[in-house]
């Protein structure tokens, strides 16, 4: 299987109760070229439940 992307570069910008990365890479345009570079920021952080409350009286 070919990778339809290619990571070029990881950089961690904050490592402390969150994480921030900001990585950039390139992917496969449909017509077969590869993108220009695209840099994107990934925000990640412990695995949580979230619970909404809801009353159907009020």
């Amino acid at each position: 299987m070919k990778y339809q992307h290619k990571i070029i570069k990881k950089m961690k910008i904050y490592d402390g109760f969150f994480k921030l990365h900001e990585l950039t890479f390139l992917h496969k345009k449909h017509n077969g070229q590869w993108s220009n570079e695209v840099k994107r920021e990934i925000f990640s952080g412990a695995s949580v439940a979230t619970v909404l409350p809801y009353d159907p009286i009020k």
